[in-house]
């Protein structure tokens, strides 16, 4: 407690470094998604939430185990949700009472801020470090409106952030290799079919370079190939940054950030002692598994991201070539990349003189009403969208398990890890979690390709506030 232990202390939101930084919450994360909509001016309800988790991560799970959250003592945030059309007209009031001990919150704002569900409000509460003692503590809301008075209650854990439960005492740096070469890859034709034929044997080539072939991508000169390769590295270490709550060109990290540093061979890793870099492999064939299923990637599990890891050994890794089977075994896929590919008469990307164009580092941004090969421009711009995001995305997946995602159990000694509630969008095994939207830490096979063309995935709220340090999971 502030001032040694003084009961009348008031927790208050402050503009400084010590604040907590909130980072965008995707439009995947709705906050209220079963609110129901009110006459204007009225409050149907209020509840609480903590580091921006859903309603329906801050009840039970279905066997009715209530969800107990912990949070450092050395601060987090608290929402007060109020479900109406219309802001409130007035602001909550929030105590928090451990034993005989109790505390006042105030809001950090005097204006309530719509959520992105249009059919709620919230306000925020900040809770400094060590304003707060450890042991569990009950935060009561109250909010006087016309019709009545509204309450809200919930249980935490404050709990004291030591090295041992920490996943980020320091930046983790990873270091992301494109060159691994360990099988073959042809796409081929039998018949009127088009298939994918690999090896497990190293053939002088990438695997990353063979994937990026593959799917068309590599038909010009060495200049282009090199240069379609460059562009493709940065797509997704953007896209990574993006993931980890970073500047998405430069990898700048702010307080709300997941510190995370991402390094790919060939950058200068003076400043990283060998010791310190953990490793992830990009490319190559993915192992066979037991059940038939068709791996993207696989990590070793390291609960609190206690150690250094290599994702980079045989067997590890983001398997690329799963993308190109993937792709060229689906349809839509196929009939998307059969003008790419040779074998199936099409032209790849840089075998026509016109593909000069799509080496122009402002291509995205252009407007092209007035190209002549606007069509080969849009399926290029697809292509590496939706390619790049992908194996992104399995990097992040894969470096998440690395990073201790996801701890099975109910919380505070868990992530939701296995445990089924009104959360889940489909079941998992005990070291995934699928809530709404393209999560990353969801497994594949229950992720739909097609919200890649409109959505960009991301650390659902569970993960996020574990990443960012403001979740913890005790031992």
């Amino acid at each position: 407690m502030v001032g040694c232990g003084d009961p009348a202390a008031t927790l208050v939101a402050d503009a400084s470094e010590t604040a907590i930084a909130r980072a965008d919450v995707s439009a995947g994360d709705d906050l209220a998604e079963d609110a129901t909509v009110v006459p204007p001016s009225g409050v149907e309800r209020i509840w609480i939430g903590v580091e921006r988790l859903p309603e329906n991560l801050m009840g039970a799970a279905t066997d009715g185990s209530p969800l107990l959250w912990a949070v450092p003592r050395q601060g987090f945030e608290l929402q007060i949700h109020a479900v109406a059309v219309d802001p409130p007209s007035r602001l909550a009031a929030v105590h928090v009472q451990q034993g005989s001990q109790a505390v006042s919150l105030a809001a950090e704002s005097q204006a309530w801020t719509a959520n992105p569900d249009k059919k709620s409000w919230h306000l925020t509460f900040v809770a400094m470090a060590d304003q707060l003692t450890t042991g569990q503590w009950q935060f009561s809301a109250q909010l006087e409106s016309a019709q009545g008075t509204r309450k809200a209650s919930a249980n935490l854990v404050v709990a004291d952030r030591t090295a041992d439960i920490d996943p980020f005492e320091a930046v983790d740096p990873w270091l992301l290799s494109f060159n691994r070469d360990l099988a073959g890859l042809q796409v081929v034709a039998q018949g009127e079919d088009v298939t994918v034929i690999t090896t497990a044997q190293p053939n002088g080539k990438p695997d990353f370079d063979e994937t990026l072939a593959g799917l068309g991508l590599q038909g010009g000169d060495a200049v282009f190939n090199q240069a379609i390769r460059q562009i493709f590295r940065q797509r997704v270490r953007r896209w990574l940054h993006t993931f980890f709550v970073q500047d998405p060109a430069t990898g700048a990290m702010g307080p709300g950030s997941i510190r995370v540093k991402v390094l790919f061979d060939g950058d200068d890793l003076s400043e990283w002692p060998p010791a310190q870099l953990s490793k992830m492999a990009i490319g190559g064939l993915a192992p066979p598994q037991p059940n038939g299923k068709q791996l993207f990637g696989l990590a070793k599990i390291d609960p609190w991201n206690a150690k250094a890891n290599d994702d980079s050994l045989p067997g590890y890794g983001v398997f690329t070539f799963s993308f190109v089977k993937a792709a060229i075994g689906q349809p839509i896929g196929l009939a998307l990349l059969r003008d790419l590919l040779p074998i199936a008469g099409g032209k790849p990307f840089g075998s026509l003189p016109e593909d000069a164009v799509l080496l122009d580092p402002n291509l995205e941004s252009k407007q092209l009403d007035n190209e002549p090969h606007k069509a080969r421009i849009q399926l290029f711009l697809l292509e590496m969208r939706l390619v790049s995001l992908a194996v992104a995305a399995v990097a992040a997946h894969e470096i998440g398990h690395s990073l201790g995602l996801i701890h099975p159990g109910l919380p505070p000694q868990g992530l939701l890890g296995g445990v089924p509630g009104p959360w889940v969008v489909k079941t998992q095994d005990e070291h995934h979690l699928d809530t709404a939207g393209p999560n990353l830490m969801q497994t594949g096979d229950s992720f739909d390709p097609a919200e890649l063309l409109a959505n960009t995935p991301f650390f659902g709220p569970v993960e996020s506030g574990y990443l960012r340090r403001r979740l913890l999971v005790l031992k």
